[in-house]
């Protein structure tokens, strides 16, 4: 069974499926005191300092092997390009092995969508998916996002479809794609989406300040760009002003959100950025106060408010 039918067939049921077990799990070789977590490997090697790109010469050996598919499908030059695409993480070759075969080979893009298609839908190989969605990014249509959505609600593949939809559809159309694959996850596939929404679109940062921080990871993984990103300050002001309804989420759903956001924010993680790398601190943390104390009602429907007052003390000096 290819890995979208195995999705599609647990879509179908009604079933969250965002970090089940894929088919191809026994490919992992995983060591004994290690564990599977769908997406991790992407979300922490692209926070990572060491270089993850292959030498040019792999890569330009691997985009032509693909273009021989491309441009004369078969069974043997299908499986050379998958064993190609296989040898490596697809993370570590994506970007240029596309970038070649975009500029250097000029190849044509129906026939990449109808090979990008098949990887998507027909293959058992995790990495073969990936790169068949990075793939569809430069070359897709509409009428194929049923089978984006259906992949992005996984987290081991939401960074690619992520990506792909930001290439491939910009505008409100794909952000709404977007939105619509974060709400279905919760995990490093939500902290990969939230990096590709459009923010001038105003429903974007509705969602991204209402519920876009919320994951399993880690609050501090997002605090800081739904806040920034999602304008929280100025939805702030909106709260204060009296508006209780924000598109689709009222001022109890925005509150609880922005009680996620702050206590990322004072989370004082390791690695992530913290209240300091808050451009608007004072003003929010003002905000937040103000909030509080012209609506007690409302700060009373998040046991945190006290504490991330006080721990706000310093920004409201």
């Amino acid at each position: 069974m290819s890995i979208y039918d195995f999705l599609l067939d647990k879509l179908n049921k009604g079933e969250d499926y965002s970090d089940s077990i894929l088919p191809d799990h026994a490919d992992l070789n995983l060591p004994e005191d290690q564990s599977w977590v769908p997406g991790a490997f992407e979300g922490i090697v692209l926070r990572d300092n060491y270089g993850i790109k292959q030498h040019l010469l792999v890569n330009y050996k691997i985009a032509r092997t693909i273009r021989r598919q491309i441009e004369n499908p078969c069974p043997a030059n299908r499986e050379k390009a998958e064993t190609a695409i296989r040898k490596y993480a697809a993370i570590t070759i994506t970007d240029p092995v596309l970038s070649i075969m975009l500029s250097r080979y000029r190849v044509n893009k129906d026939n990449m969508r109808t090979e990008a298609l098949r990887m998507m839908t027909e293959s058992d190989k995790r990495e073969i998916v990936k790169f068949g969605i990075a793939l569809w990014g430069q070359c897709g249509q509409p009428e194929d996002v049923e089978i984006i959505k259906v992949l992005g609600r996984h987290e081991e593949f939401s960074l690619y479809c992520a990506g792909a939809i930001h290439v491939n559809m910009p505008g409100p159309g794909g952000n709404d794609i977007l939105i619509y694959l974060s709400e279905n996850l919760k995990g490093w596939g939500k902290i990969a989406v939230a990096y590709e929404f459009d923010y001038t679109q105003k429903e974007a940062r509705y969602y991204s300040v209402a519920q876009g921080c919320e994951n399993t990871i880690g609050l501090s993984y997002l605090s800081n760009v739904c806040a920034t990103k999602g304008k929280m300050t100025e939805i702030m002001q909106e709260m204060l002003d009296g508006k209780e309804e924000f598109g689709k989420f009222s001022s109890k759903q925005m509150f609880k959100g922005i009680c996620d956001i702050f206590t990322g924010l004072l989370e004082n993680h390791q690695t992530n950025d913290d209240i300091t790398n808050y451009k608007h601190s004072r003003k929010a943390a003002r905000l937040f106060k103000d909030i509080t104390e012209k609506y007690p009602l409302l700060a009373k429907t998040d046991d945190r408010t006290e504490k991330i007052i006080s721990d706000l003390r310093y920004f409201l000096m």
